[in-house]
């Protein structure tokens, strides 16, 4: 289990760096972080970057219309006079500051948050470690290195990694925190008499957790559940010591966060959510709201990610599924959780398998009751997340590792209970399995994009080389889908000749909807006419064809390519490498009509051949005449 961890490390640490954004150690940072850490050394609560004295004359400074010209960088809080991060400042006191005094260099972001992604795992294999330890006979050793590649790729941390900024850096170090927490509680709670050091690192993890990311704080009732817990038949003065341990350092550093808020902003609750200089207008957003919930809920639970012909297959876009209520659009990527990461599913039984447990005793009640305790942080803090009115898919790392740690210790319930029914057991790995590799493979797949496909633009020659390795499987999902390439047609002209436009070639696809046709000027000649999606139509000089004859038509367009590249578009359909302006019709190996066009790609399922679409009403009429045979060229090597 400890190799597998370590190429965890070593894929999160590669994707984190390998965007062209290596981890330089030796040299002066900039990012937000590494700012914060230069304001605290320097005495100051403030960033050391001076704000334009423009701002401050402002009528509105934070009216995103006003300030454009002179805010420094996106997401720095603005508060008379003084730039501040809004961000939380646990990351800066527990690794950039301390780093910085024992080596005396900045601590690249990419790194910082690849250490935390990788302890908040490593707290996890922790704990479910601990607990399958519990159970006799204990889980065999695929079903724990299954579970573990699960806690490890299945919560979207390749994903967050593949762009590792400030964003990433405060959600992955709350996950540190946050499960190193819970790591603690369990180890000071649950091995005999209580372990005050554990106890204590607990609270002041969970502290630290909410000092990265403030709604950790929701986790709080941890606390006095293991209070309970530890003192049920405890005297007095083991009581007294027991919330001296579980609450001092929590409240220590919920009091600290409270201070540093009335320092910078005067106000104990203000993070700096309310001054920060961006696309809006903060001071006018509702930042949190019940009415964000339903559509918020739905984009972290079940928006499926897109299946394509585009390596690396799945993809992770901009939410576009219900409108949101509230001006703030979701521009950041985000899919379902669920639909991602299928095995989450079992966290929701945890509970009536607990109660299960309690009545028959057939199997340790403590791991099944932890996944139930898991599962009700996990949530509370999507409750939180759904009611906030920005969205993005870096907040899994708030939800997926309580939520995927619950699934997994039921998993290894359900092995422990089917010991004996060897059928049921071989039939619930094989499916658990099964959705584990698929979900191991989305996140794979998405880990190469992130939020803007950094990887690709950044550093082409490796992401290349990793796109070659799977292009036998482009190619067979290509051939398989069929239906793209250049279209060949043998038509034979209607006579008499109508005197009307008729649709040769239309492409029903809603508002991007066009078509090509066909228009009859006199008994020999003919005019071909694009109907595009926006603009003027596009036509050809007068074309004499004769009547009664069979001709051969081939139409080349972008909306006849699959979804790919450029790149792979170059290899699949040669002479395609644009397909977003490329129009070419040929009659008889003679071209009648060429234009520079934006035509997008679309599924085959939306080509019409020799009919029209009510979409585009100046072509209303289908063809009329004879198609006697069709082709779609598809050129791959």
């Amino acid at each position: 289990m400890g190799a597998v961890l370590g190429l965890v490390f070593l894929h999160y640490a590669w994707t984190a760096s390998s965007a062209a954004n290596p981890f330089a150690f030796g040299e002066k940072k900039n990012d937000y972080y590494n700012l914060l850490a230069d304001g605290l050394l320097a005495g100051h609560l403030h960033l050391l970057v001076p704000p334009a004295p423009e701002l401050s004359r402002l009528a509105d400074a934070y009216d995103p219309r006003q300030n454009a010209p002179y805010r420094t960088n996106l997401d720095f809080s603005f508060y008379r006079g003084r730039y501040y991060l809004y961000f939380g400042i646990a990351p800066a006191l527990t690794l950039f500051i301390p780093f910085r005094l024992i080596t005396g260099i900045d601590v690249p972001e990419g790194f910082a948050a690849t250490l935390f992604m990788f302890g908040a795992v490593c707290f996890s294999v922790a704990i479910l470690v601990r607990l399958g330890r519990l159970y006799v006979p204990a889980p065999p050793l695929p079903l724990l290195l299954a579970a573990e590649l699960f806690l490890a790729l299945c919560g979207f941390a390749p994903f967050i990694l593949r762009r590792p900024l400030v964003y990433e850096v405060a959600v992955s170090a709350g996950a540190f925190f946050l499960m190193g927490g819970l790591f603690w509680l369990l180890a000071g709670a649950t091995a005999g008499p209580p372990r005050w050091t554990a106890l204590t690192l607990g609270s002041l993890f969970l502290g630290l957790a909410a000092g990265s990311r403030p709604h950790h704080a929701l986790a709080a009732p941890l606390l006095a559940g293991t209070w309970l817990w530890v003192t049920r038949e405890a005297t007095p003065a083991r009581k007294r010591r027991a919330a001296a341990c579980l609450g001092g350092p929590f409240a220590l550093c919920g009091a600290g966060l409270l201070l540093y808020n009335h320092a910078r902003f005067g106000s104990w609750l203000e993070f700096g959510q309310t001054y920060i200089l961006d696309a809006h207008n903060h001071p006018h957003l509702k930042l949190l709201s019940p009415s964000y919930a339903p559509s918020h809920l739905f984009l972290i639970l079940l928006a499926p990610p897109s299946f394509d012909l585009d390596f690396p297959f799945v993809h992770v876009y901009p939410a576009i599924w219900p409108a949101l209520p509230h001006t703030r659009a979701v521009v950041e990527a985000i899919a379902g959780l669920l639909p991602c990461a299928p095995p989450a599913v079992l966290a929701f039984l945890a509970p009536a398998l607990w109660a299960r447990a309690r009545r028959t005793a057939a199997a340790p009640l403590l791991p099944i009751a932890v996944a139930a305790v898991l599962l009700a942080l996990a949530l509370v803090l999507l409750a939180f997340l759904a009611c906030y009115v920005g969205l993005s898919a870096r907040y899994f790392a708030d939800v997926a590792p309580p939520l995927l740690l619950a699934a997994a210790l039921v998993w290894i319930h359900c092995d422990h209970r089917l010991r004996a029914r060897r059928a049921w057991r071989i039939s619930l790995h094989a499916v658990i399995g099964a959705l584990a590799l698929f979900g191991a493979m989305v996140h794979l797949a998405v880990g190469l994009t992130g939020y803007y496909d950094l990887f690709r633009k950044r550093n082409p020659p490796e992401y290349e080389a990793i796109e070659d390795r799977f292009r036998w499987l482009q190619r067979l999902l290509l051939r398989r889908s069929g239906g793209y390439g250049e279209l060949t047609m043998r038509v034979r002209l209607p006579e008499p000749r109508p005197a009307r436009s008729e649709a040769l070639v239309s492409v029903d696809d809603g508002p991007r909807s066009h078509v090509l046709c066909l228009r009859y000027v006199d008994a020999d000649t003919v005019v071909f006419r694009l109907h595009p999606p926006e603009g003027v139509p596009i036509r050809s000089r007068d074309i004499p064809i004769a009547a009664g004859e069979t001709h051969d038509l081939q139409v080349s367009m972008g909306s006849l390519l699959p979804h790919l590249n450029p790149r792979a578009l170059a290899v699949f359909f040669p002479g395609s490498a644009d397909p977003g302006r490329w129009l070419s019709v040929r009659l008889d190996g003679r071209p009648v009509l060429e234009a520079d066009v934006a035509l997008d790609p679309e599924p085959p399922s939306a080509v019409r051949i020799g009919r029209s679409t009510s979409a585009v009403q100046a072509c209303p009429a289908d063809f009329s005449g004879s198609i006697e045979g069709t082709r779609r060229a598809w050129g791959g090597r």
